[in-house]
C-alpha cells in the first residue's frame, strides 16, 4: 500500500513534464521570485517579444531562451526541461530526430 506522502511525491515529480512552455516559465518565475517586467528587463528582452511568447503567438529563439535561463539562474535540470519544451519545435527543421 502506498502512503499519501509517497503518492504526492511521485506525482509531483512529473508535474513539470505535463506543463507547456509558458506555464513552466510562469512556474519558474514564481519559484525564483521574478515578475514579468523584472524578467524581460534583466534578460534584455523587449516587452513586445515577451508578450508574444507568453501569448503563444511566436516561438522564442534559442538565444531568447538562454537569456531567460541565465537571468533566472536555473539549475541544470530546469534548464534542460525548459529547452526541451521549445527546442522540439526546431528539430524537424534541422532534420535531427
Amino acid at each position: 500500500m502506498v502512503t499519501l506522502e509517497e503518492f504526492i511525491e511521485f506525482h509531483s515529480k512529473n508535474k513539470e513534464k505535463k506543463m507547456d512552455f509558458v506555464s513552466y516559465l510562469y512556474y519558474l518565475m514564481d519559484k525564483y521570485g521574478y515578475d514579468a517586467p523584472r524578467l524581460y528587463n534583466e534578460a534584455n528582452i523587449s516587452r513586445q517579444l515577451y508578450s508574444l511568447i507568453i501569448s503563444n503567438k511566436t516561438n522564442p529563439s534559442l538565444s531568447t531562451i538562454l537569456k531567460i535561463v541565465f537571468t533566472l539562474k536555473m539549475n541544470n535540470h530546469e534548464c534542460k526541461y525548459l529547452l526541451k519544451k521549445q527546442i522540439i519545435l526546431y528539430l524537424p527543421l534541422l532534420n535531427i530526430l
